[in-house]
């Protein structure tokens, strides 16, 4: 192994222990078929409940296509912000409307057909 790549490896290994010990705040919770939660109702749903903390970003994973019609997010139990992406750049089907009703920051990005959000404060 020259220089160049153990400087990388640890570099690396340094960036992993950090984020280790930033007690989750950057992981990324998976959404969908074989993730942490099956459907963004049941993540949304810990989100509420406070099981989600931190920035939490959603992951969708697959399509969703078992969701209820409306999915009422109102409580933002732990969280400072919420950021829904796609797992890659090819969409996925989440059938469902997203009504947001929490003060803190939610964003989408590289999201999915079929989706709807929309703001009640």
């Amino acid at each position: 192994m020259n220089t160049v790549q153990r400087l990388s490896a640890a570099l690396l290994a340094v960036f992993l222990f950090l984020l280790a010990g930033a007690g989750g705040a950057l992981a990324q919770t998976l959404v969908g078929p074989g993730g942490n939660y099956a459907t963004l109702a049941g993540a949304i749903s810990a989100i509420e409940d406070g099981s989600l903390t931190g920035d939490v970003t959603l992951q969708i994973i697959g399509n969703l296509t078992n969701e209820p019609a409306e999915i009422v997010f109102d409580v933002a139990g732990g969280a400072t912000s919420v950021t829904i992406i796609a797992q890659d750049a090819n969409p996925y089907t989440v059938q469902t409307i997203l009504n947001i009703g929490v003060s803190i920051p939610v964003q989408f990005t590289q999201v999915v057909t079929y989706f709807k959000a929309q703001e009640i404060l």
